[in-house]
Protein backbone atom coordinates (compact mmCIF):
# COMPACT_ATOMS: atom_id res chain seq x y z
CA UNK A 1 0.00 0.00 0.00
CA UNK A 2 1.40 3.36 -0.97
CA UNK A 3 1.74 5.91 1.85
CA UNK A 4 2.11 8.86 -0.52
CA UNK A 5 -0.50 11.59 -0.14
CA UNK A 6 -1.09 13.52 -3.36
CA UNK A 7 -2.32 17.09 -2.93
CA UNK A 8 -4.92 18.32 -5.47
CA UNK A 9 -2.45 20.28 -7.66
CA UNK A 10 0.01 17.40 -7.73
CA UNK A 11 -2.75 14.88 -8.53
CA UNK A 12 -3.82 17.08 -11.45
CA UNK A 13 -0.18 17.35 -12.58
CA UNK A 14 0.21 13.54 -12.42
CA UNK A 15 -2.97 13.04 -14.47
CA UNK A 16 -1.79 15.53 -17.10
CA UNK A 17 1.69 13.97 -17.24
CA UNK A 18 0.14 10.51 -17.73
CA UNK A 19 -1.99 11.87 -20.56
CA UNK A 20 1.07 13.39 -22.26
CA UNK A 21 3.00 10.11 -21.98
CA UNK A 22 0.09 8.32 -23.65
CA UNK A 23 0.01 10.93 -26.43
CA UNK A 24 3.78 10.76 -26.93
CA UNK A 25 3.44 7.00 -27.29
CA UNK A 26 1.43 7.46 -30.49
CA UNK A 27 3.27 10.62 -31.68
CA UNK A 28 2.06 14.19 -31.31
CA UNK A 29 0.23 16.34 -33.81
CA UNK A 30 1.54 19.86 -34.44
CA UNK A 31 -1.22 21.32 -32.25
CA UNK A 32 -0.35 18.90 -29.45
CA UNK A 33 3.33 19.85 -29.69
CA UNK A 34 2.39 23.48 -29.15
CA UNK A 35 0.06 22.52 -26.29
CA UNK A 36 2.78 20.43 -24.62
CA UNK A 37 5.29 23.26 -24.97
CA UNK A 38 2.81 25.61 -23.30
CA UNK A 39 2.16 23.13 -20.46
CA UNK A 40 5.90 22.69 -19.84
CA UNK A 41 6.38 26.46 -19.73
CA UNK A 42 3.70 26.88 -17.06
CA UNK A 43 5.74 25.33 -14.25
CA UNK A 44 9.14 23.65 -14.01
CA UNK A 45 7.48 20.94 -11.88
CA UNK A 46 5.47 19.89 -14.94
CA UNK A 47 8.73 18.87 -16.61
CA UNK A 48 9.95 17.07 -13.49
CA UNK A 49 6.68 15.13 -13.20
CA UNK A 50 6.75 14.21 -16.89
CA UNK A 51 10.27 12.85 -16.49
CA UNK A 52 9.30 10.78 -13.46
CA UNK A 53 6.24 9.34 -15.21
CA UNK A 54 8.31 8.45 -18.29
CA UNK A 55 10.82 6.58 -16.13
CA UNK A 56 8.06 4.88 -14.15
CA UNK A 57 6.37 3.49 -17.26
CA UNK A 58 9.53 2.74 -19.30
CA UNK A 59 8.80 5.47 -21.85
CA UNK A 60 12.13 7.35 -21.77
CA UNK A 61 12.62 6.82 -25.50
CA UNK A 62 9.45 8.84 -26.18
CA UNK A 63 11.00 12.02 -24.72
CA UNK A 64 13.33 12.74 -27.62
CA UNK A 65 10.65 15.10 -28.97
CA UNK A 66 11.18 17.34 -25.93
CA UNK A 67 14.58 18.38 -27.22
CA UNK A 68 12.86 20.00 -30.21
CA UNK A 69 10.25 21.66 -27.98
CA UNK A 70 12.77 23.09 -25.55
CA UNK A 71 14.97 24.60 -28.22
CA UNK A 72 12.16 26.62 -29.78
CA UNK A 73 13.18 30.28 -29.48
CA UNK A 74 11.13 32.01 -26.75
CA UNK A 75 9.15 35.08 -27.62
CA UNK A 76 10.63 37.17 -24.79
CA UNK A 77 14.36 37.50 -24.19
CA UNK A 78 13.76 37.72 -20.45
CA UNK A 79 12.52 34.13 -20.51
CA UNK A 80 15.60 32.78 -22.31
CA UNK A 81 17.51 31.88 -19.14
CA UNK A 82 14.61 29.84 -17.86
CA UNK A 83 14.36 27.91 -21.14
CA UNK A 84 18.09 27.25 -21.11
CA UNK A 85 17.97 26.01 -17.52
CA UNK A 86 14.99 23.82 -18.32
CA UNK A 87 16.80 22.37 -21.34
CA UNK A 88 19.87 21.67 -19.25
CA UNK A 89 17.73 20.06 -16.59
CA UNK A 90 16.08 17.92 -19.25
CA UNK A 91 19.41 16.63 -20.57
CA UNK A 92 20.69 15.81 -17.08
CA UNK A 93 17.44 14.06 -16.11
CA UNK A 94 17.35 11.98 -19.29
CA UNK A 95 20.92 10.83 -18.72
CA UNK A 96 20.31 9.98 -15.08
CA UNK A 97 17.00 8.20 -15.61
CA UNK A 98 18.23 6.19 -18.59
CA UNK A 99 21.23 5.09 -16.54
CA UNK A 100 18.93 4.15 -13.67
CA UNK A 101 16.67 2.25 -16.03
CA UNK A 102 19.44 0.13 -17.52
CA UNK A 103 21.05 -0.55 -14.13
CA UNK A 104 17.83 -2.06 -12.76
CA UNK A 105 18.50 -5.71 -11.85
CA UNK A 106 14.99 -6.97 -12.63
CA UNK A 107 12.65 -4.98 -14.88
CA UNK A 108 9.94 -7.63 -14.66
CA UNK A 109 9.05 -6.60 -11.10
CA UNK A 110 5.89 -4.60 -10.55
CA UNK A 111 6.39 -0.84 -10.57
CA UNK A 112 5.41 1.23 -7.52
CA UNK A 113 1.65 1.52 -7.46
CA UNK A 114 -0.34 4.69 -7.95
CA UNK A 115 -3.29 5.20 -5.62
CA UNK A 116 -6.34 7.11 -6.86
CA UNK A 117 -9.35 7.95 -4.71
CA UNK A 118 -12.46 10.11 -4.45
CA UNK A 119 -14.33 11.75 -1.60
CA UNK A 120 -18.03 11.24 -0.89
CA UNK A 121 -20.02 12.77 -3.75
CA UNK A 122 -16.97 13.14 -6.02
CA UNK A 123 -16.38 11.56 -9.45
CA UNK A 124 -12.96 11.51 -11.10
CA UNK A 125 -11.59 10.55 -14.53
CA UNK A 126 -7.99 9.32 -14.81
CA UNK A 127 -6.07 8.71 -18.05
CA UNK A 128 -3.77 5.77 -17.39
CA UNK A 129 -0.36 5.33 -18.97
CA UNK A 130 -1.41 2.49 -21.29
CA UNK A 131 -4.21 4.55 -22.84
CA UNK A 132 -6.97 3.09 -20.66
CA UNK A 133 -9.46 5.46 -19.04
CA UNK A 134 -10.44 4.94 -15.41
CA UNK A 135 -13.46 6.67 -13.86
CA UNK A 136 -14.06 6.54 -10.11
CA UNK A 137 -17.42 7.06 -8.47
CA UNK A 138 -18.12 8.44 -5.00
CA UNK A 139 -15.94 7.38 -2.04
CA UNK A 140 -13.73 5.00 -4.06
CA UNK A 141 -10.09 3.95 -4.02
CA UNK A 142 -8.05 2.03 -6.61
CA UNK A 143 -4.42 0.98 -6.66
CA UNK A 144 -2.84 0.73 -10.13
CA UNK A 145 0.15 -1.59 -10.56
CA UNK A 146 1.67 -1.98 -14.05
CA UNK A 147 4.52 -4.30 -15.00
CA UNK A 148 5.98 -5.54 -18.27
CA UNK A 149 3.63 -8.54 -18.27
CA UNK A 150 0.38 -7.38 -16.77
CA UNK A 151 -1.81 -4.45 -15.73
CA UNK A 152 -3.38 -4.77 -12.30
CA UNK A 153 -6.02 -2.62 -10.55
CA UNK A 154 -6.98 -3.28 -6.93
CA UNK A 155 -10.43 -1.89 -6.08
CA UNK A 156 -10.27 -1.29 -2.32
CA UNK A 157 -13.63 0.46 -1.97
CA UNK A 158 -16.41 2.04 -4.00
CA UNK A 159 -17.01 1.80 -7.74
CA UNK A 160 -14.90 2.09 -10.89
CA UNK A 161 -15.47 2.03 -14.63
CA UNK A 162 -12.55 1.12 -16.89
CA UNK A 163 -12.30 1.52 -20.66
CA UNK A 164 -9.39 -0.81 -21.38
CA UNK A 165 -6.77 -0.07 -24.03
CA UNK A 166 -6.09 -3.18 -26.12
CA UNK A 167 -2.85 -4.99 -25.27
CA UNK A 168 -3.13 -8.76 -25.65
CA UNK A 169 0.39 -9.37 -24.36
CA UNK A 170 -0.35 -7.48 -21.14
CA UNK A 171 -3.86 -8.33 -19.89
CA UNK A 172 -5.63 -5.99 -17.48
CA UNK A 173 -7.12 -7.50 -14.32
CA UNK A 174 -9.28 -5.88 -11.64
CA UNK A 175 -9.06 -7.41 -8.17
CA UNK A 176 -12.27 -6.85 -6.19
CA UNK A 177 -12.15 -8.69 -2.86
CA UNK A 178 -12.41 -12.42 -3.68
CA UNK A 179 -12.84 -11.99 -7.46
CA UNK A 180 -10.54 -11.36 -10.42
CA UNK A 181 -12.10 -9.68 -13.47
CA UNK A 182 -9.83 -9.88 -16.52
CA UNK A 183 -10.09 -8.25 -19.95
CA UNK A 184 -7.82 -7.39 -22.87
CA UNK A 185 -9.70 -4.64 -24.70
CA UNK A 186 -13.15 -3.89 -23.35
CA UNK A 187 -15.11 -1.64 -20.95
CA UNK A 188 -16.80 -2.64 -17.72
CA UNK A 189 -17.94 -1.40 -14.32
CA UNK A 190 -17.16 -2.95 -10.91
CA UNK A 191 -18.81 -1.92 -7.65
CA UNK A 192 -18.29 -3.21 -4.12
CA UNK A 193 -21.92 -3.22 -2.97
CA UNK A 194 -21.24 -4.44 0.57
CA UNK A 195 -18.92 -6.83 2.40
CA UNK A 196 -20.20 -9.86 0.48
CA UNK A 197 -21.54 -8.64 -2.88
CA UNK A 198 -19.74 -7.32 -5.98
CA UNK A 199 -21.70 -5.85 -8.88
CA UNK A 200 -20.23 -6.22 -12.38
CA UNK A 201 -21.60 -5.09 -15.73
CA UNK A 202 -19.99 -5.01 -19.16
CA UNK A 203 -20.50 -2.14 -21.60
CA UNK A 204 -18.11 -3.32 -24.33
CA UNK A 205 -16.38 -6.57 -25.24
CA UNK A 206 -16.04 -9.51 -22.83
CA UNK A 207 -14.52 -10.24 -19.41
CA UNK A 208 -13.61 -13.40 -17.52
CA UNK A 209 -14.22 -13.77 -13.77
CA UNK A 210 -12.36 -16.11 -11.43
CA UNK A 211 -11.88 -16.48 -7.69
CA UNK A 212 -9.09 -14.65 -5.85
CA UNK A 213 -7.64 -15.95 -2.60
CA UNK A 214 -5.16 -13.12 -2.00
CA UNK A 215 -4.85 -9.89 -3.98
CA UNK A 216 -1.34 -9.29 -2.67
CA UNK A 217 -0.19 -12.73 -3.83
CA UNK A 218 -1.66 -11.98 -7.25
CA UNK A 219 0.09 -8.60 -7.36
CA UNK A 220 3.42 -10.37 -6.85
CA UNK A 221 2.81 -12.86 -9.65
CA UNK A 222 4.53 -12.29 -12.98
CA UNK A 223 1.22 -12.73 -14.79
CA UNK A 224 -2.28 -13.63 -13.60
CA UNK A 225 -3.71 -16.55 -15.55
CA UNK A 226 -7.51 -16.77 -15.74
CA UNK A 227 -8.82 -20.07 -17.09
CA UNK A 228 -10.69 -19.82 -20.44
CA UNK A 229 -13.63 -21.74 -18.95
CA UNK A 230 -14.09 -19.18 -16.15
CA UNK A 231 -17.36 -17.29 -15.79
CA UNK A 232 -17.66 -14.89 -18.75
CA UNK A 233 -19.77 -11.77 -19.28
CA UNK A 234 -20.27 -9.96 -22.57
CA UNK A 235 -21.60 -6.56 -23.58
CA UNK A 236 -25.03 -5.88 -22.09
CA UNK A 237 -24.69 -8.40 -19.25
CA UNK A 238 -24.41 -7.92 -15.49
CA UNK A 239 -23.84 -10.14 -12.48
CA UNK A 240 -23.96 -9.92 -8.71
CA UNK A 241 -20.95 -11.90 -7.51
CA UNK A 242 -21.29 -13.30 -4.00
CA UNK A 243 -19.36 -16.39 -2.95
CA UNK A 244 -20.31 -19.21 -5.30
CA UNK A 245 -23.44 -17.39 -6.53
CA UNK A 246 -22.77 -15.94 -9.98
CA UNK A 247 -26.03 -15.27 -11.78
CA UNK A 248 -25.71 -13.47 -15.13
CA UNK A 249 -28.53 -11.25 -16.41
CA UNK A 250 -29.12 -9.40 -19.68
CA UNK A 251 -29.79 -5.69 -19.26
CA UNK A 252 -31.35 -3.25 -21.69
CA UNK A 253 -29.53 -0.25 -23.09
CA UNK A 254 -31.79 2.04 -21.04
CA UNK A 255 -30.97 0.22 -17.82
CA UNK A 256 -27.27 0.29 -18.71
CA UNK A 257 -27.39 4.05 -19.27
CA UNK A 258 -29.17 4.46 -15.93
CA UNK A 259 -26.53 2.36 -14.17
CA UNK A 260 -23.74 4.53 -15.60
CA UNK A 261 -25.52 7.90 -15.27
CA UNK A 262 -23.22 8.81 -12.36
CA UNK A 263 -20.48 9.48 -14.92
CA UNK A 264 -22.55 12.46 -16.10
CA UNK A 265 -23.28 13.56 -12.53
CA UNK A 266 -26.79 12.12 -12.44
CA UNK A 267 -28.80 9.53 -10.55
CA UNK A 268 -31.52 7.92 -12.66
CA UNK A 269 -34.41 6.00 -11.13
CA UNK A 270 -36.54 3.77 -13.36
CA UNK A 271 -39.16 2.46 -10.93
CA UNK A 272 -36.97 1.66 -7.93
CA UNK A 273 -38.63 1.48 -4.53
CA UNK A 274 -38.20 4.40 -2.15
CA UNK A 275 -36.06 2.11 0.02
CA UNK A 276 -33.68 1.50 -2.91
CA UNK A 277 -33.75 5.15 -4.03
CA UNK A 278 -32.73 6.67 -0.70
CA UNK A 279 -30.03 4.03 -0.27
CA UNK A 280 -28.57 5.05 -3.63
CA UNK A 281 -28.81 8.76 -2.80
CA UNK A 282 -27.01 8.16 0.50
CA UNK A 283 -23.92 6.96 -1.36
CA UNK A 284 -23.30 10.54 -2.51
CA UNK A 285 -24.05 12.33 0.76
CA UNK A 286 -22.91 12.47 4.37
CA UNK A 287 -26.57 12.33 5.41
CA UNK A 288 -28.55 9.16 6.07
CA UNK A 289 -32.21 8.71 5.11
CA UNK A 290 -34.50 7.07 7.66
CA UNK A 291 -37.93 5.86 6.49
CA UNK A 292 -40.05 6.03 9.64
CA UNK A 293 -43.26 4.69 8.08
CA UNK A 294 -42.72 1.15 6.67
CA UNK A 295 -45.62 1.58 4.22
CA UNK A 296 -43.51 4.14 2.30
CA UNK A 297 -40.73 1.68 1.47
CA UNK A 298 -42.53 0.14 -1.53
CA UNK A 299 -43.39 3.44 -3.26
CA UNK A 300 -41.89 3.46 -6.77
CA UNK A 301 -39.66 6.36 -7.85
CA UNK A 302 -38.80 7.48 -11.39
CA UNK A 303 -36.82 10.51 -12.52
CA UNK A 304 -33.41 12.06 -13.03
CA UNK A 305 -31.67 13.85 -10.16
CA UNK A 306 -28.35 15.63 -9.94
CA UNK A 307 -25.84 13.99 -7.62
CA UNK A 308 -25.89 15.83 -4.31
CA UNK A 309 -29.20 17.60 -5.02
CA UNK A 310 -30.99 16.17 -1.98
CA UNK A 311 -33.45 19.07 -1.82
CA UNK A 312 -34.77 18.21 -5.30
CA UNK A 313 -35.46 14.61 -4.24
CA UNK A 314 -37.19 15.71 -1.04
CA UNK A 315 -39.34 18.23 -2.92
CA UNK A 316 -40.37 15.50 -5.40
CA UNK A 317 -41.33 13.17 -2.56
CA UNK A 318 -43.38 15.89 -0.88
CA UNK A 319 -45.19 17.10 -4.02
CA UNK A 320 -45.89 13.68 -5.56
CA UNK A 321 -46.31 11.37 -2.58
CA UNK A 322 -47.14 13.67 0.37
CA UNK A 323 -44.02 12.49 2.17
CA UNK A 324 -42.90 14.76 5.01
CA UNK A 325 -39.18 15.18 5.68
CA UNK A 326 -37.27 16.48 8.68
CA UNK A 327 -33.55 17.01 9.33
CA UNK A 328 -32.39 15.57 12.66
CA UNK A 329 -29.37 16.58 14.74
CA UNK A 330 -27.71 13.24 13.98
CA UNK A 331 -27.23 14.21 10.31
CA UNK A 332 -30.24 12.14 9.31
CA UNK A 333 -33.24 12.91 7.11
CA UNK A 334 -36.44 11.48 8.58
CA UNK A 335 -39.21 10.54 6.10
CA UNK A 336 -42.81 10.01 7.16
CA UNK A 337 -46.38 10.40 5.91
CA UNK A 338 -47.52 14.01 5.77
CA UNK A 339 -50.49 14.13 8.18
CA UNK A 340 -52.12 17.48 7.50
Amino acid sequence: MSNIVNFPNQEKRLDEASLWIARLDRELTEDERAELASWLREDIENLETLMKMAALWDKMDRLSVLAEIFYIQPKKKSSYIRYALAASFLVVCIGFLIALQFSSPDKSKSKPEMVYQTAIGEQRKIFLDDGSTLVLNTDSQVEVIYSLNQRLLLLNRGEMHIDVAHDKSRPLSVIARDKVVQAVGTAFDVRLVDEKRIKLWVTEGKVLVSDNKSSRDLAAQEKIQVAPDSLSLSKGEKAILSGINKKIEKISEGDMNAELSWQQGNIVFRGETLDEAVLEFSRYSDKTFVIQDPSLRSIRIAGVFKIGDTSSLLLTLKNNFDIHYEYSKENKILLSMDVQ
